[in-house]
């Protein structure tokens, strides 16, 4: 179960980095990049559960 959270996670991260390097409004960039550092965060804390 865990793994497949992470899988998910990743891949919404990896979505949301290729919008970021297509986007060029500035504020769309600074939303993206707060999303992309909260789902790093996300995805290091679930790495640091126990199973």
């Amino acid at each position: 179960m865990k793994n497949i959270l992470l899988n998910s996670l990743e891949s919404l991260l990896s979505v949301k980095r290729q919008r970021l390097s297509l986007t060029r409004s500035m504020r769309s960039r600074i939303v993206l990049k707060r999303e992309i550092h909260h789902l790093q965060h996300e995805i290091e804390e679930l790495r640091a559960k126990p199973l």
